[in-house]
């Protein structure tokens, strides 16, 4: 069986792709959200472990298959 490698190379100035930001995370807008406003969302993680209640234990949410 042979491989095969494909390389492309993007030369589109106007690409989406062009620029890098797709790559380059830090060049991306972060969606931001006060904790009050998180608060009053449902179906939140926060509230899905609030609901879990305290865990005992350094094994938070693992399951031991035997």
């Amino acid at each position: 069986m042979e491989k095969y490698r494909i390389h492309i190379i993007e030369i589109d100035t106007s690409s989406v792709t062009s620029g890098g930001w797709l790559d380059e995370t830090s060049l991306v807008e972060k969606y931001k959200i006060s904790d009050e406003a998180y608060d009053k969302l449902d179906g939140t993680y926060r509230k899905f472990k609030e609901k879990l209640g305290p865990r005992s234990g350094s094994a938070q949410g693992s399951k031991v298959c035997q």
